[in-house]
């Protein structure tokens, strides 16, 4: 194996587990075989704090983690250790409100992701009734509006909907104003979804303020991912695993393609040590 990975980051949803948030065995493997040879593993997931704890829990498993597509940062608490912020990155407050204002203009009500993993949950929200269902004690039932004025919103949301072309136009609308956003294919809700984060932020920003963080200097990253918010952390990365069935732009991007991680593609990783 080439040596010299001082650090692996991976996407969770379609890479690291299952749509069902499951690990494949040689997966689980890998990663011991990781903490055994002192390999840090950093999660980066388009997911929120706590919709990525809850993954955790469920798959037995905890990292480092970069969310909200590389918005907010922060180590879980562990044992009698609290949980450590390294990094946040929210929108701007009066370029935020206008960024709502183009939203309405679609007609559409974004569900908005505070930096304290609680989501901003309008009674007139687009988003899919299966999404709403999924926030639970996290929602705080109030306009996106109120929490853009606090400043405290990493990321804007619309999950699981029909309207291809809408989120299309919108998208385009979002990204003239270089906010990071790019509609896609929803796996576990179904339908087409559309995520915005404050213009500059990426995974791989994310990445960067971890290294800083934890004193990795130049460090030689290996990096995995499926998806078109993927595409700045393969890019950055050293070496980069594309996931097989991921999107077409994430897989022109990566060095190498591995299987899917119902078939333990993950465990490639230790091919790159």
């Amino acid at each position: 194996m080439a040596p010299g990975i001082d650090l692996v980051v991976t996407d969770l949803d379609g890479t690291l587990w299952d749509h069902n948030v499951e690990l494949h065995p040689t997966t689980r493997s890998a990663l011991d075989t990781l903490a055994r040879e002192g390999v840090p593993v950093l999660a980066a997931t388009g997911r929120r704090k706590a919709s990525a704890l809850r993954g955790f829990d469920r798959a037995a498993v905890s990292f480092p983690a970069v969310t909200v597509n590389g918005a907010f940062g922060f180590l879980p608490a562990t044992g009698e250790n609290t949980e450590v912020e390294f990094h946040r990155h929210p929108f701007e407050v009066e370029f935020g409100l206008g960024i709502l204002e183009i939203y309405r203009r679609f007609g559409h009500v974004p569900v908005a992701y505070n930096l304290d993993g609680t989501t901003h949950l309008s009674p007139n929200a687009t988003t899919s009734a299966k999404h709403i269902a999924s926030f639970g004690d996290d929602a705080v039932h109030a306009e996106p509006e109120e929490a853009m004025n606090l400043g405290a919103v990493v990321g804007l949301s619309l999950i699981g909907l029909d309207d291809r072309e809408t989120l299309r136009e919108l998208g385009a609308a979002l990204q003239a104003l270089d906010v990071p956003t790019d509609p896609y294919t929803e796996a576990i809700y179904g339908g087409w979804s559309i995520s915005a984060q404050p213009p500059g932020v990426n995974k791989w920003l994310g990445v960067q303020r971890y290294c800083e963080f934890a004193g990795l200097n130049n460090p030689r990253v290996l990096a995995l991912g499926d998806g078109s918010n993927d595409v700045e952390l393969l890019s950055g990365a050293d070496v980069s695993l594309g996931i097989d069935g991921g999107e077409s732009v994430a897989l022109a991007v990566a060095d190498v393609v591995v299987p899917p991680p119902e078939g333990g593609g993950w465990a490639k990783v230790l091919d790159y040590l």
